[in-house]
């Protein structure tokens, strides 16, 4: 088995959390795992879908390429010249992930898409028609650097979960661009085939050339951040005959998932009572869901660009990841609904109701909120540029680090909105009503206060230039020192 620099690899990269045996090879705790493909050689047809999400075509172990809708779109992707085979990425089912990060519990967030506690970039890898008999499996390049050191000790974890399989490993020699990071050089190949399989496991821990432990352009004397390769591969690749392949492939030709009887119902249902209903990832774009009673829906990835919603009922419902681009959710009741990462570019909001929802990281771009009531909404990194807050209900709105470029609060009842870190450049709030506001830090160049409320309100270490402030209140306004706009 594995010696080579095995105990320098265990006394100076972390140990992971997880051990490991040959049995390990299911999910843990019923969470999602790619060992749930097993056994090898099913059809796409065959293959359980809940459990995986945000389909692509791969790119062997880099990011993900063309935007498929599943396993049955296995042929979009192009043969891979290597193995002649067609890769689909995924990732797991991410719903409890988004649920936690929507509630702010992120000491509780469940860690994405990881085999044996490492964040991986996992893959399918497909016949042309359409058997999986792959499954790779590579340490994720864009996890943190803490992480990332420790992806080279997962080759050990892939060598005990086949320990059976005869794996046999060999050191290659470093290339003459290649040097250690520190102390460690490893760059360790392991292989096994057998009639049934054929397996390859690799670790990677070294410098590449242009990587440097420290900053050249200081003398050497800072210190770099993540310039070193640490990386682990698995290429399991089945070599048995399929049972029963040419009958199969015939069987599902052209074969394609229906949608449920929920979902086609749901395209053309206004003013019905959908309360509570799943439709994660459904695809509903265009769907006719005006005043439809939606109140603790899950919609958690769910299709409904261009939808009407207008006067529907989505009190606590979930909207995590949700596509409502160009919808219609206007006078829509969202309390208490959770939209994380949602897109709502270019929607009519006029008038919705987002009281207390949680939106951070949702997506804004150019949509009509004109009106709207945000009351202690929570849009944290929101992307809001153009938007139209006219008129707005914004108190106590939460939009620390949000992107606000040339969005319109005219108007707006914003008393004690939080805006710290936020970028506003050109953003216009001519009348709006700031009093208490917190703005610290935030990005004001081009803004227009003109007669706005500004009483009370904080703005400093805020960038202000060309800002105007014509006409505003701003008794007991605190700004940046040295700074004293002209009223």
């Amino acid at each position: 088995m594995f010696r080579t620099q095995a105990a320098l690899v265990a006394g100076l990269l972390f140990s992971l959390v997880v051990t490991v045996s040959g049995a390990q090879t299911a999910a843990v705790g019923g969470k999602p795992s790619i060992w749930d493909l097993r056994p090898l050689g099913r059809h796409a047809a065959e293959l359980p879908t809940a459990q995986f999400a945000d389909f692509a075509c791969g790119t062997n172990g880099g990011p993900p390429s063309t935007v498929i809708a599943g396993w049955h779109e296995f042929g979009r992707c192009p043969a891979e010249r290597e193995t002649g085979l067609r890769e689909v990425y995924f990732r797991y089912d991410d719903e409890d992930e988004y649920w936690a990060l929507a509630n702010n519990l992120r000491r509780e967030v469940y860690g994405g898409t990881m085999v044996f506690s490492h964040p991986v970039i996992v893959s399918g890898l497909f016949t042309d028609d359409g058997f999986l008999i792959g499954l790779r499996i590579v340490t994720d390049p864009r996890s943190d650097e803490e992480m990332r050191r420790k992806s080279v000790t997962l080759l050990h974890f892939f060598l005990n979960a086949y320990a059976d399989a005869g794996i046999q490993c060999r050191s290659v020699e470093r290339a003459g661009d290649e040097t250690p990071a520190g102390p460690l050089f490893i760059k360790e190949l392991c292989s096994s085939d057998s009639p049934e399989r054929h397996l390859l496991v690799e670790s990677h821990y070294y410098r590449k050339a242009g990587q440097t432990a420290f900053d050249p352009r200081t003398a050497g004397l800072i210190p770099t951040a993540g310039q070193f390769r640490s990386e682990s591969r698995l290429l399991e690749v089945m070599t048995a005959e399929i049972p029963d392949r040419a009958a199969k492939a015939e069987l599902y030709r052209g074969w394609q998932p229906a949608p449920s009887d929920l979902a086609i119902r749901a395209r053309d249902c206004a003013g019905c009572d959908l309360s509570g209903v799943n439709l994660k990832r459904a695809d509903l774009r265009n769907a006719n869901l005006a005043g439809a009673n939606l109140q603790g829906a899950n919609l958690h990835g769910a299709i409904l660009a261009g939808a009407r919603l207008a006067g529907a009922n989505l009190r606590e419902a979930n909207l995590n990841k949700a596509d409502l681009k160009r919808a219609d959710i206007s006078n829509a009741v969202l309390v208490d609904a959770m939209g994380h990462e949602a897109r709502f570019d270019g929607a009519n909001a006029r008038g919705a109701d987002f009281t207390t929802s949680a939106m951070q990281r949702a997506e804004f771009l150019s949509a009509d909120l004109s009106g709207a009531n945000m009351t202690q909404a929570d849009l944290w990194e929101a992307r809001m540029g153009g938007a139209n807050l006219r008129g707005a209900v914004l108190y106590n709105t939460w939009l620390v680090s949000a992107r606000l470029q040339n969005a319109q609060f005219a108007g707006a009842a914003a008393e004690k909105i939080v805006l710290y870190g936020a970028h506003l450049t050109g953003a216009d709030f001519t009348g709006a009503d700031m009093r208490g506001a917190e703005i610290d830090e935030a990005d004001l160049q081009r803004a227009n206060f003109t007669n706005a409320d500004l009483r009370g309100a904080t703005l400093t270490a805020t960038k202000l230039l060309d800002a105007r402030f014509d006409g505003a209140k701003l008794d007991g306004a605190r700004f940046p020192t040295g700074f004293r706009p002209e009223p």
